[in-house]
């Protein structure tokens, strides 16, 4: 089972055991790492939604409206995503525009850049994902991070009691590597934000912070 595989596992079987929990659907969104360093989250998260629309219509230019665009992503402002939108479509700084508009019949319609173009093949890379629902309660980058520490408490599923939850000063250091478009103290920020939230907990041992999600990971079978 290569990286890949084993990532879309854990994440697929996180969701399934929140579903459980809270007994109603969940929304995972995802988000490409390089698009969101070089435009910007709202720009990689508003490329996703277009690519998808994109694809459902059979390759063919979409409509895309505002209104569509918040009901994705309620847990964006409307400025956030317009200007998401912007950075696609104008490029910025040397990074070329990802998306394409076109009036077509009274409506401008977006074309997503194709992933055989040279710029997004420079982009190709694991997608990061978050629930929708945590984002909604506490922002998208501390939902990343909440992912990452269940990911964390998974791999570590046999130990007692998760004895080895994410130490923190190595896990921001762990995302800022990993997530590349924040920044240590946006993490440092987005801890507290989780901890506030009743979604992460902290344990001293020693020296040490440690970290888990306040649910217990699923068990692989």
């Amino acid at each position: 089972m290569d990286k890949f595989e084993f990532d879309y596992l854990i994440n697929k079987m996180l969701a399934e055991q929140r579903v459980k929990v809270d007994a109603e659907p969940l929304a995972i969104h995802k988000i490409n790492p390089v698009i969101a360093t070089e435009y910007g989250e709202p720009a990689a998260l508003v490329f996703e939604q277009v690519s998808a629309l994109f694809k459902a219509n059979e390759l063919k230019a979409v409509e895309v409206t505002h209104s569509m665009l918040e009901r994705e992503h309620p847990y964006l402002g409307l400025s956030a995503l317009r200007y998401g939108l912007d950075a696609l479509l104008q490029g910025k700084g040397t990074c070329p525009p990802l998306v394409q508009r076109r009036m077509h019949g009274g409506l401008f319609r977006y074309t997503p850049l194709s992933p055989e173009s040279p710029a997004l093949q420079l982009m190709q890379y694991e997608p990061h994902v978050f629930e929708t629902s945590i984002a909604g309660q506490v922002g998208v980058v501390p939902a990343l991070m909440f992912n990452r520490v269940q990911r964390e408490n998974m791999i570590h599923r046999n130990t007692d009691l998760w004895k080895h939850p994410c130490k923190q000063d190595k896990f921001v250091r762990h995302c800022v590597r990993e997530l590349p478009y924040a920044s240590k103290q946006t993490f440092r920020r987005a801890i507290k934000a989780l901890v506030d939230a009743g979604l992460l907990r902290q344990r001293r041992i020693g020296a040490f912070r440690l970290w888990t999600t306040v649910e217990k990971p699923p068990t692989l079978n």
